[in-house]
């Protein structure tokens, strides 16, 4: 049966740890301390069924719950960059899983086995390319016999269905039934596990100097740390950001998530395993550059493996005494959800006092005694650091802290009071105590004090342990927070002559303390007593006493002179004269009476001041007095002091005094003259006070006055009663082309000031409007038209500029070109209105044809208009055409060119033409000039014009109009009739000689 059991095993195996993600990576591995079994069960916290956790709502972040929404699944613990404020990214080149079998019995595929698999994403950068391989450390275990083997895999998640090449180890590369490559190696052996049993999987990555990355297999089967395989990348070079990767906010490039899982499945070949019973628990650790760290943010499920579990509840669970949390997966129905978060936890970072070492951290309600009994039960209950740091994810109490160097020598110690989601921070130091002075000499009847001196960080308790008759003792604080150093005062008063030892106990955590003693002699002794003295005045009429009081009851008085010593037993009392009379005005005295008892060396020095009987009193001048009494400040031993006039005081020598300036009522005040002076004599000082009233000037312009005939600025201010105020009406310009107008003064411009009162000055703020114009601007000024002039006009006034043309003359006019700034404004400030106009004059055009001009170079038509000033015109000398048989011909044009400086009458005469047209030849003609139709006419022929007019040739027709005339020809019939006989006789002869030459032929 064991032999079949293996086979299963190996054949799985061969089918490998089939994912549901994987990713590469690899670092050097750091020395990992062996550490013993867990010392008991009765170690671990058991939180009540209920402590399930609801699923995260991640929205558009990854979701862990993903691939495994409930069970079967993947079941132990993972990190998957998720806490509740939201995902985050962890990168490191270590992962450490630790896993403690107390019980299990499983079921997977008719075998016993189950497996335990580290799972973690390696990254990596080549090309420019991101790559993501899935790395396993994986153990199988047989819950029938305990036999344990151990096997890595690495698969890519790239992208989908990437394969593994290029990865060189123990292994070798194998191909899945899809077609998918992936690295596995099995490690030789089999070992047999004694339960309880703590297996231990740690995976690390590096580069090597290739570049390339560099995977490092490690298990601990309860034994030793063995390194059973170590695979190389050798397909990249050179490559950067090689790392373990966990990131909440993406997945690989297969859709895979970037976690790191330490959980619990089938054996291989994406098997369920059923659980009939099991107590079996998780701890997941990753390198945060200093220190393993538990993770942070743990849910009890994993994702990127195919192998799981079914029938198992895994909740959280903690070591009482570490503090260090757990995932325990026991038999039943459970659910997939979070373990435990950040704001459940605490991250404690520890600042140590050592670089290399390592720290021990337990509930500092265990007693310090038992606690380093089981310092060393649990992998990782002792946590080795480089760097001078530590931060460690623990249950949120009272912590105690022991720092030990590379050594293993305690060299720091703290304690820490730690809360839920709170990043908590210490620093260590070397715990210790000393005391100012370890044996004291005190007194009868005096007292002294010693200082506790600390070096610790954390709370410490301090207990005094000592003789309860004798001496009497306190602490000014028994219980305080150090940071680093502190100090406590012990108060100790000699009550009989002895000695005494107290014992100091200052206590870090419980059963952690230090203890001290001092000795104590309370002694009988006489002390010196020394009495100096100054004078503030005048020398003292006599020497000062001292009357001594001794602890035997005796009782004498002793005048001093200044410096005088005299020795006394200790504890006697003195007490030192306070006044020295000169005469009833006249003293000297100290402040208070100086007294005390005398237990050690004693110089007393005491100033006298020289004082005299002063009365204090007032009068007013200019009006009876209606207001709470004047006060007056002078010296009484040095210090300022204030009484109520009148008054009679004791005041220093040669002191200042001032009497109250002012007493004010509302708007009423008395104000004084002669308020202050120097002490010099003893008797009666008073003051003048005059009555005055407060003038309120309410005005927006410097305002000037006469007062009793003098010129001032008339401010708000105050006033004597009784003068007379008259308020200058005077314009304030404040700049060239603004000024203020007063307009009004209130209540009157002339004031008799009996009573307070308030000046109002009504003023317009007017600006200076500056017109530049050729002609004469009208506008419209606040609805009312009016000619528009350089003046002052008040502030808000509205303008509208009229565009009104301007006529100096009847021909002569000024046309508003432009006007700048505006047509229409408001004075709000000084402006300049420039006016551009044109001027221009009226040309007249005396013709009947339409005139042709070049004006100023371009050609048109001239008619009567007025035209601008200096325009250059020259008229065009041309034949106007009203058709094709009528037109204009200019005679005269005067003027033909001009300026246009003044009125111009431009006169064009023409004469009217026709076109006359005879046998087709045509010629113009003046209106009523005389034609003659004249034609040479043949005698057999009879000549006739036709057209406009039907005329015989020969006479004469006036051109009004146009004119075609033609001549026709027709025969002359009275001509033919008397030639006809003869026209016959020579047709005859011609006929005969033409017919005799034909004969001869």
């Amino acid at each position: 049966m064991e032999i079949e059991s293996r086979l299963f095993l190996l054949v799985f195996v061969m089918l490998s740890i089939i994912p549901v993600s994987m990713i590469p990576n690899s670092q050097t591995n750091a020395a990992i301390k062996s550490y013993p079994q867990l010392h008991s069960l009765n170690d671990i916290y058991f939180p009540p069924a209920a402590h399930n956790i609801s699923p995260l709502k991640i929205g558009d972040q990854i979701n862990p719950y993903a691939y495994y929404s409930s069970e079967p699944a993947p079941m132990g613990i993972a990190d998957y960059g998720i806490s509740p404020n939201g995902p985050f990214i962890r990168n490191t080149s270590e992962w450490y899983g630790i896993v403690v079998i107390n019980g299990l019995n499983a079921i997977s595929n008719g075998t016993p086995w189950v497996s335990f698999q580290l799972n973690v994403v390696l990254n990596y950068q080549y090309n420019g390319y991101t790559y993501a391989l899935w790395v396993q450390d994986v153990a199988d275990y047989n819950t029938a016999n305990n036999e344990i083997c151990f096997i890595d895999n690495i698969w890519n998640m790239t992208s989908p269905n990437a394969s593994v090449v290029g990865v060189q180890g123990d292994g070798g590369i194998y191909t899945t039934n899809s077609g998918v490559s992936y690295y596995a190696y099995i490690a030789p052996g089999f070992t047999t596990l004694s339960l309880p049993a703590t297996i231990q999987l740690f995976v690390s990555v590096s580069t090597n100097s290739n570049g390339q990355p560099v995977i490092y297999f490690w298990y601990n089967d309860g034994n030793r740390w063995v390194n059973y395989d170590v695979a190389t990348v050798t397909n990249v070079f050179n490559a950067n950001n090689v790392y373990f990767l966990v990131n909440g906010y993406t997945t690989t490039g297969d859709g895979h998530l970037y976690d790191a899982e330490l959980v619990m499945g089938g054996p291989g070949g994406g098997l369920c395993a059923y659980i009939y019973n099991a107590s079996v628990f998780f701890r997941l650790y990753y390198w945060n550059g200093h220190n393993y760290q538990e993770v942070r943010n743990a849910y009890n499920f994993g994702s990127d493996t195919a192998e799981t579990v079914n029938n198992v509840d895994v909740l959280t669970y903690y070591y009482s005494l570490y503090g260090l949390y757990t995932s325990g997966l026991t038999s039943g129905s459970g659910s997939l959800s979070r373990l435990w978060s950040q704001d459940t936890t605490t991250q404690l970072t520890i600042y140590t006092n050592t670089y290399n070492g390592y720290v021990y951290v337990y509930n500092e309600s265990d007693p310090y005694s038992t606690a380093i009994q089981y310092e060393n039960s649990i992998p990782l209950s002792e946590v080795s650091f480089t760097g001078g740091q530590v931060t460690l994810t623990l249950n949120p109490m009272n912590y105690a802290i022991l720092v030990y160097n590379q050594n293993g020598q305690l060299v720091g110690e703290a304690n820490i009071h730690t809360y839920s989601g709170e990043n908590a921070v210490t620093s260590t130091t070397q715990f210790s105590v000393s005391v100012s002075n370890p044996t004291l000499a005190i007194a009868v009847h005096s007292t002294s004090t010693v200082n506790i001196n600390i070096n610790a960080y954390g709370t410490v308790t301090i207990n005094v342990i000592g003789p309860s008759s004798g001496i009497s003792y306190s602490l000014s604080q028994t219980q305080f927070y150090v940071d680093g150093s502190g100090t406590a005062t012990l108060t100790i008063n000699g009550i009989n002559t002895g000695t005494y030892t107290l014992i100091v106990n200052a206590t870090l955590f419980p059963g952690y303390y230090i203890t001290q003693a001092i000795t104590v002699n309370v002694i009988t002794l006489t002390a010196p007593f020394t009495l100096t003295y100054t004078v503030n005045g005048q020398s003292l009429p006599q020497s000062p006493e001292v009357t001594f009081s001794f602890p035997n009851g005796t009782v004498i008085t002793i005048p001093f002179t200044s410096g005088f010593t005299i020795q006394v037993p200790t504890g006697t009392t003195y007490t030192v004269q306070q006044i020295i009379g000169g005469n009833s005005n006249v003293r000297w005295a100290t402040e208070n009476q100086v007294s005390g008892i005398i237990n050690k060396p004693t110089k007393i020095s005491v100033t006298y001041y020289e004082q005299f009987l002063i009365t204090f009193n007032y009068q007013v001048i200019n009006g009876q007095w209606s207001y709470s009494e004047p006060s007056v400040t002078y010296y009484y031993f040095g210090t300022p002091t204030t009484a109520s006039v009148p008054t009679t005081v004791w005041a220093d020598y040669n002191s200042p005094y001032q009497f109250s300036q002012m007493i004010t009522s509302n708007s009423e005040r008395i104000i004084a003259t002669n308020y202050q002076g120097t002490i010099i004599f003893p008797g009666s000082i008073t003051t003048n006070y005059y009555i005055q009233y407060y003038v309120s000037v309410n005005s927006s312009i410097p305002i000037y006055a006469l007062i009793n005939g003098k010129n001032i600025s008339l401010t708000s201010n105050w006033y004597n009663g009784s003068i007379t105020i008259n308020v200058e009406n005077i314009t304030y310009y404040p700049s060239q082309l603004t000024r203020d107008v007063i307009i009004g003064i209130s209540p009157s411009s002339t004031i008799d000031l009996t009573s307070p009162i308030t000046i109002v000055i009504n003023t317009i703020t007017q600006y200076y409007l500056n017109i530049s114009s050729p002609m004469p601007i009208y506008a419209i000024i606040n609805g009312k038209n009016t000619t528009l002039t350089n003046n002052w006009y008040n502030t808000g006034t509205q303008i509208k500029v009229e565009n009104i043309t301007y006529y100096p003359s009847l021909h002569e006019r000024d046309i508003m070109k432009s006007i700048a700034p505006a047509v229409q404004f408001t004075i709000n400030s000084p402006i300049n209105v420039k006016v551009n106009a044109i001027k221009q004059y009226f040309i007249t055009v005396n013709s009947i044809i339409p005139v042709k001009a070049y004006i100023n170079g371009s050609l048109t038509y001239l008619n009567s208009s007025w035209i601008n000033q200096y325009t250059n015109i020259g008229i065009l000398n041309y034949t106007y055409y009203v058709n094709s048989q009528q037109r204009y011909v200019i005679l005269n044009i005067s003027p033909q060119s001009f300026v246009v400086k003044s009125q111009v009458n431009v006169n064009v005469s023409t004469v009217k033409q026709y076109l006359v047209t005879i046998n087709n030849v045509s010629t113009w003609y003046n209106e009523g000039s005389k034609v003659l139709l004249s034609a040479n006419v043949p005698i057999y022929d009879v000549g006739e014009f036709v057209g406009t007019y039907n005329v015989s040739p020969g006479t004469y027709i006036t051109v009004n109009s146009p004119i075609d005339e033609r001549l026709v020809l027709s025969p002359n019939y009275v001509f033919y009739g008397g030639v006809s006989g003869l026209i016959t006789a020579v047709l005859i002869a011609v006929v005969l000689l033409l017919t005799r030459k034909g004969k001869r032929k």
